[in-house]
């Protein structure tokens, strides 16, 4: 008797001081308000087969961090308003990344930041967008709302159409067979998320096409006769991620250098190229080119630039479409 006695008056004092622990168990976040996001956007296309949808909201993510980084909570939403759940506060840090599914664990603004995007993660109505507001205060009584700006990571070049103006008379009666439309030297990734800038690690089409897994984004197979003085109105659209390299080179081995958007043509029997050096292209922003003249034979290589008197364009820029996301506090 003794010793079952002993055996339950120990199970007894472990009981007792396990109720009577002076560490208490954490207590679960109170969160007790909304944040409600509204997402809008509009469509466009690229050539004119493929609708690439390229500012279709598909699916967006909203975290909501504390003032001093970490998470307080996520909801992610297929259609264009995302709510979360989340504590009061002040000083709150609002994320939002539309069209990518982030599958590492989230628990502080900077492991949101050390996630990054590449090009070929853009898909028709999927393009990756982020944007962010800082110092938001959030109540549980309704707030007036705030507005949060997402962008997209990819630059965007066109070209609308064009036009076969050779006038040697060697040349000008063969037949004008435009073989195909690409970007080169185009940057493919790494661009950390909600970083200002980035150094490409990962290039396409090097100094010319080479057929692989961008051809998607970077190029169009053609095989389009354009009878002299005549046009062909079709529009091409590439994307690739921005090329911030400030230096330029031609051919040699490659190293970073401008992105280039070729048009390659076969007059006869021979195949020459109409190279259209794009300068620094930014995120977000559209390079369009309306009108390409073609007046002369072209470059025997597509990272060799022509003259001016062998093509004549003018590149525009402007911003690309952006989704405005009407947030509101409740």
């Amino acid at each position: 008797m003794k010793k079952i006695y002993a055996l339950l008056l120990a199970a007894a004092l472990w009981s007792c001081a396990k109720n009577e622990s002076p560490f208490p168990a954490a207590q679960a976040p109170v969160r007790d308000a909304l944040l409600t996001v509204r997402i809008a956007g509009a469509e466009t296309t690229k050539s004119t087969a493929t609708n690439w949808e390229d500012a279709k909201v598909s699916s967006a993510t909203v975290y909501v961090f504390n003032s001093d980084g970490t998470l307080d909570n996520s909801a992610t939403s297929t259609t264009n308003t995302v709510t979360v759940r989340c504590s009061q506060g002040v000083g709150k840090k609002v994320r939002v990344v539309v069209g990518k599914s982030i599958s590492s664990a989230i628990g502080s603004v900077s492991d949101l930041g050390a996630a990054n995007t590449a090009l070929t993660e853009n898909t028709a109505g999927h393009f990756v967008m982020t944007g962010g507001e800082n110092n938001v205060e959030i109540q549980a009584t309704a707030t007036a709302p705030i507005e949060i700006e997402v962008v997209r990571y990819a630059s965007k070049v066109s070209l609308a159409k064009i036009t076969n103006s050779l006038t040697e008379t060697t040349w000008k009666d063969l037949e004008f067979r435009v073989k195909g439309i690409y970007l080169i030297n185009a940057p493919g990734g790494a661009f950390p998320l909600f970083a200002d800038s980035y150094t490409p690690s990962l290039w396409y089409n090097q100094m010319g096409h080479e057929a692989g897994a961008a051809d998607n984004w970077l190029y169009d197979s053609m095989n389009t006769v354009i009878a002299n003085g005549a046009s062909l109105s079709q529009s091409h659209t590439f994307y690739c991620m921005p090329n911030p390299t400030a230096a330029d080179a031609n051919g040699g081995s490659f190293t970073p250098r401008k992105t280039r958007l070729v048009v390659e043509v076969q007059i006869g029997t021979r195949t020459f190229y109409y190279p259209i050096t794009l300068g620094t292209l930014e995120r977000n922003k559209h390079y369009s080119i309306a009108n390409l003249n073609l007046t002369r034979l072209g470059s025997s290589h597509p990272d060799y630039p022509v003259s001016s008197a062998q093509a004549q364009f003018d590149i525009q820029v402007k911003d690309w479409t952006t989704v405005n996301m009407n947030t509101q506090t409740i």
